[in-house]
């Protein structure tokens, strides 16, 4: 389970940072594309990602430069341990770009509804967000029952950290076995 503690810090220069004391139970507000850099090789368990779309020098424009995300791919893969998952949520309008110059093997998809959520796709606007499974290695997966999983019902202004910790923590479950399902399972829609 996340830890959220009293000795939280925000951490916003890189330059002495050391793996991994100032990386647990931190917020480190940088630049990820330079922070990922200072990871060791094979250090790091499971990446759950929601990367901008057409990241660029005015900020996010939703076009369909992922060069970005492209770029980090291979930093991803060297952090990751052997036998582990990356995940990433991904417009399913870009998702035949998803799957070149990956270095990872696609596994599995599940969707996340979000009752309060608005998610900008091809149709129009939408509440379901597409996530994508890859591995690396031959990772072990606790088989689940569903392929679609509820996100929470807060109202937006205490939406963001909760949705993103309870997301978090949702991944953190996977591994978890418990009469062969977690409480998340149980929770699923």
């Amino acid at each position: 389970m996340i830890e959220f503690c009293k000795k939280t810090e925000i951490i916003k220069n890189i330059d002495n940072l050391i793996f991994p004391q100032n990386y647990i139970n931190n917020i480190i507000n940088n630049d990820c594309t330079e922070v990922i850099k200072r990871i060791p090789d094979e250090k790091i368990d499971y990446i759950f990602t929601d990367p901008p779309y057409g990241l660029n020098t005015k900020g996010i424009s939703n076009d369909k430069n992922l060069d970005l995300f492209y770029s980090v791919l291979p930093e991803c893969y060297r952090v990751l341990k052997e036998n582990s998952f990356f995940a990433t949520f991904f417009s399913i309008k870009y998702l035949p770009s998803l799957f070149q110059n990956n270095p990872f093997k696609y596994f599995w998809q599940f969707i996340l509804y979000c009752p309060n959520g608005s998610v900008r796709s091809p149709i129009g606007f939408t509440k379901y967000m597409t996530c994508i499974v890859f591995k690396k290695g031959n990772p072990k997966l606790v088989k689940w029952r569903t392929d679609i999983f509820k996100d929470t019902d807060l109202p937006p202004k205490k939406w963001t950290l909760r949705r993103v910790s309870g997301i978090i923590a949702a991944d953190l479950k996977m591994r978890e076995v418990s009469d062969g399902r977690s409480k998340q399972q149980e929770e699923a829609v």
